[in-house]
């Protein structure tokens, strides 16, 4: 296999056990928040304000 090869299932799904666990016990308006939070520091900010 190609040491270039990257599992992007797998890594997608990590991500998404982290924040599950991050916001497990928030209330709704806190995950939106914290949601808000994560897209407003995303390399892609820039690009979905568009």
């Amino acid at each position: 296999m190609n040491k270039d090869y990257i599992d992007c299932i797998a890594f997608k799904r990590r991500i998404q056990r982290e924040i599950a666990t991050e916001t497990k016990c928030m209330a709704p308006l806190e995950r939106l928040v914290y949601y808000r939070r994560l897209s407003d520091e995303s390399p892609f900010a820039s690009l979905i304000q568009k």
